[in-house]
């Protein structure tokens, strides 16, 4: 018995989905500024995400953040600078990371395309 081929694996599709998502991340990050904000406890610092020229950024942010849960979208106006592949933001009131699309599409791809091969030459092996 033969086995059935990646375009049918659902491993295969899911990785699909998941770049699909990412490379359009990337693509709005040059068209819109998206920050998420969500203080889960009172007094705690917030979780923030945000993405922006590219780049896309996690940390805690300072005192003057949102209650509980706010999203801000703004329009970006003229070309957005490039930042490093990986940052890291440390100020008075907030710290976090962030992190080039194109470097989280890689940190996805690289592990997701290992699998499948690991994957295809195991079920390639069990059939002989």
């Amino acid at each position: 018995m033969t086995p059935r081929p990646v375009i049918r694996w659902k491993s295969f599709w899911f990785g699909i989905l998941v770049l699909g998502f990412l490379g359009w991340a990337w693509v709005r990050s040059y068209q819109a500024y998206d920050f998420l904000s969500w203080r889960i406890f009172s007094g705690a610092s917030p979780l923030c995400f945000g993405q922006v020229a590219g780049d896309v950024a996690v940390g805690m942010g300072g005192p003057g953040f949102a209650d509980s849960l706010a999203y801000v979208q703004l329009p970006i106006h003229g070309k957005p600078v490039e930042t490093d592949p990986v940052w890291i933001i440390k100020t008075n009131s907030s710290s976090g990371v962030g992190m080039a699309h194109w470097v989280l599409i890689l940190l996805f791809f690289v592990p997701w395309s290992a699998f499948l091969a690991w994957r295809w030459r195991r079920q390639r092996n069990l059939t002989t």
